[in-house]
């Protein structure tokens, strides 16, 4: 069953261009932290610490790396999984019963996603509640 949904989907898209950017800023993070650049290198004095200080400099340049790198992998196939089910939304491609498990789903992912993409999961949020009210006030009412 095809849904009307106009501000729904330039939410979602929106949504998922900042889930993109949250990709590849995680990707980013990651490479950022296991080669840094030579100015951030030079700031820190790298030359003038001693053992100590290098060994935990160095771990927290590889935690940053790997935090990257594993949230980054996470988000990547969470995002995936977004563009397949919210392209076939969009389209209009779902049944109803779908496309309201979808909209719910898009609602909790949002919540979710507010802890690190705050615009993308407001979005989403909105996007999701909102069309979950549009099929609830378009479904006939019985017992009236």
């Amino acid at each position: 069953m095809k849904q009307r949904f106009h501000t729904q989907k330039i939410c979602t898209i929106v949504g998922l261009v900042f889930e993109g950017i949250t990709v590849a800023g995680m990707f980013f993070l990651a490479l950022f932290f296991r080669r840094p650049p030579q100015f951030i290198l030079d700031l820190i004095e790298a030359e003038n610490l001693s053992q100590s200080e290098q060994q935990l400099i160095d771990f927290v340049f590889n935690f940053f790396a790997y935090f990257g790198l594993v949230f980054g992998i996470l988000v990547a196939t969470v995002f995936v999984i977004n563009l397949f089910l919210f392209t076939k939304m969009i389209k209009g491609e779902l049944s109803e019963e779908t496309l309201r498990k979808t909209l719910l789903y898009q609602a909790i992912w949002g919540g979710i996603s507010l802890l690190f993409n705050q615009l993308g999961g407001v979005l989403y949020l909105v996007s999701g509640i909102s069309g979950l009210n549009q099929i609830d006030a378009e479904r006939p009412r019985e017992g009236l």
